[in-house]
């Protein structure tokens, strides 16, 4: 059983997450689910959003036209493309190529943050260690492994490791967008 918007409710075996609020939305589906006959799909599509949007970051890192500019910020924003860039590669990295796939990465988020004035050329070496990273993970992940909880709570509650694939690419996401934004601005 588990704690739905309504209280408790029995969890399908295919794999489930709620979504709840205070007021959910009665328009919305209270469960969202997908099987495992439908997961070999979602992986796929999964590896070909994460290798699309990573190479989207290489492409931003290296359109900064002065290499400075990566680890310069501006205004309010306190973390530069570089900084930015270098958190993606350690969060997938830690979250998908060593929690999942047990590679033998260890994560230095301090650093992610810290570290200035990498060469672009190392920056990107980077992020291609890190599409090898989630790719190979990936591919070699069984497709059941989407319907079981990830195996390390992060989130404040349990997901399943589809659900927080999908989190993992949206974070991804906001960040994208962040260096899109500084690479114009600056």
């Amino acid at each position: 059983m588990r704690e739905g918007p309504s209280g408790p409710q029995e969890s399908p075996s295919f794999g489930a997450f709620f979504i709840s609020g205070p007021d959910p939305d009665p328009k919305l589906p209270l469960l969202i689910t997908f099987s495992v006959e439908k997961s070999a799909p979602m992986l796929t599509d999964l590896r070909s959003l994460f290798a699309r949007d990573l190479h989207k970051l290489c492409n931003e890192i290296d359109a900064f036209k002065a290499e400075e500019d990566i680890w310069r910020t501006t205004g309010s924003v306190t973390n530069s493309a570089g900084n930015l860039a270098l958190h993606i590669c350690g969060n997938l990295r830690h979250f998908i190529g060593a929690v999942l796939g047990g590679s033998a990465y260890s994560r230095d988020r301090e650093r992610e943050f810290a570290a200035k004035s990498i060469p672009k050329l190392e920056l990107l070496e980077e992020l291609k260690k890190t599409i090898t990273a989630v790719d190979d993970t990936l591919v070699a992940l069984d497709k059941s492994r989407l319907t079981q909880p990830f195996p390390i709570r992060v989130l404040p509650e349990e997901t399943t490791t589809g659900y927080f694939l999908l989190h993992l690419h949206g974070h991804l996401n906001y960040h994208l967008g962040q260096v899109n934004y500084l690479r114009r601005i600056l």
